[in-house]
C-alpha cells in the first residue's frame, strides 16, 4: 500500500476507468520488505478504501492476507491486520454509507 500512495494517481484512474469493481490485495510486502507497522499498514489501508468509496461508485473486495508458514513473526503481523481490516469492512458495512453500489 505505501507503494500506492507514493507513486499516486490510484484514485484518478479509478474515477476514469469507471469500474463496477475494484480487487485490493494489499500489504504483504509492506510488512515484509518494506517494515512497515501493522498499524501504519491499516491506517493506509483505510484512507485508501475511503478515498475509492468516495472518489468512485465501484464496490471494493478487500482481500485479506494468507500467513505464511516458517514466519511466526511475520504471521503474528498478518493475523493482527486481517483482524483490523476486518473490523473495519464490518464497521463500513454497519454505517451503510455505500450500501447502495450497483
Amino acid at each position: 500500500i505505501s507503494s500506492i500512495f507514493s507513486r499516486g494517481g490510484l484514485i484518478s484512474k479509478a474515477r476514469n476507468i469507471k469500474s463496477d469493481l475494484t480487487y485490493i490485495y494489499a500489504g504483504l510486502e509492506d510488512l515484509n520488505k518494506n517494515k512497515i507497522t501493522p498499524k501504519d499498514l491499516i491506517a493506509n489501508y483505510k484512507k485508501l478504501v475511503y478515498d475509492l468509496l468516495e472518489s468512485t461508485s465501484a464496490k471494493v473486495c478487500i482481500s485479506l492476507m494468507i500467513p505464511i508458514p516458517g514466519f511466526p513473526d511475520l504471521n503474528e503481523d498478518i493475523v493482527y491486520v486481517n483482524k483490523e481490516v476486518s473490523n473495519f469492512v464490518s464497521y463500513l458495512r454497519r454505517r451503510g454509507n455505500f450500501a447502495n453500489r450497483k
